[in-house]
């Protein structure tokens, strides 16, 4: 259980039989459904960050969570006495993609477009020394 942790997200099953929050601390919380008194749950922690989303495949055989953090996590959900999670076996292979917002993504195409202005300048100014630089070496050869 975890206390401090407020809820974030909540999602119930198509078929009304399952439920599940999401915490601020990125817990994933099982609960049985319908609410009983004393509330039975299990508390999974998934996400390093708020739970922000939470959806039911159409046929209610998975959860997809995402997170304040960027990450995606899917589980196979399971109705019988356990009514739990069950992650995937396999380990957890990060994507080699990210997800950025529009704004930023607009900051770094401004950052680049003005870097590249600097390149175009740098060359300028480079073709304007060695040119310099030439004239004052003919000039000193032609002096002697």
């Amino acid at each position: 259980s975890a206390p401090d942790a407020a809820l974030s997200q909540l999602a119930f099953s198509h078929s009304g039989r399952v439920m599940f929050a999401g915490t601020s601390r990125g817990m994933l919380c099982a609960l049985k459904y319908p609410l009983s008194h004393p509330l039975e749950f299990k508390v999974h922690l998934v996400h390093n960050a708020s739970v922000s989303r939470m959806a039911f495949s159409m046929d209610d055989r998975f959860l997809f969570t995402a997170s304040d953090d960027g990450s995606l996590f899917f589980f196979k959900v399971r109705d019988k006495e356990s009514r739990g999670l069950q992650p995937t076996k396999r380990e957890v292979e990060y994507a080699g993609e990210i997800v950025i917002t529009k704004t930023e993504l607009q900051e770094k195409n401004s950052t680049i477009t003005e870097l590249h202005v600097r390149i175009d300048e740098l060359k300028v100014e480079n073709s304007y020394q060695q040119r310099l630089q030439a004239e004052s070496q003919h000039s000193s050869v032609t002096k002697m």
